[in-house]
């Protein structure tokens, strides 16, 4: 059976972190948010939760980020991802991050085909 997820929305960090650790320490899994507008897009959706946590991995390995590297590491880790899977992704975002940069130093146009 898998673990029920609570989100836990407080924007004062502190708090949070104690409603966090003692939900944690229940069992839960907790995804949280300093706002509402913050935790909507964590909500299940279209999107199952492996898949917006893998995106927000990707996101943070490319923006550098050593926390949200880490805490989305870990979380896409409860929801399911490999380590095979973390792997691809990051292979995947260090191709698009290099071609990425080519392709804005060369200034290369988009091809119609690709416009929506």
């Amino acid at each position: 059976m898998s673990k029920e997820t609570i989100l836990v929305v407080e924007d004062y960090p502190i708090t949070r972190k104690m409603i966090r650790v003692a939900l944690q320490v229940e069992g839960f899994d907790v995804i949280e948010a300093g706002d509402a507008a913050s935790g909507h897009p964590m909500v299940p959706g279209e999107l199952d939760g492996l898949t917006k946590e893998m995106v927000y991995l990707a996101v943070s390995a490319a923006n550098g980020c050593e926390y949200c590297i880490a805490s989305h590491t870990a979380g896409a880790r409860r929801a399911g991802m490999t380590e095979g899977m973390r792997g691809e992704l990051l292979a995947v975002v260090g191709m698009a991050c290099e071609t990425n940069a080519l392709a804005n130093a060369y200034r290369v146009p988009v091809d119609e085909r690709f416009r929506a």
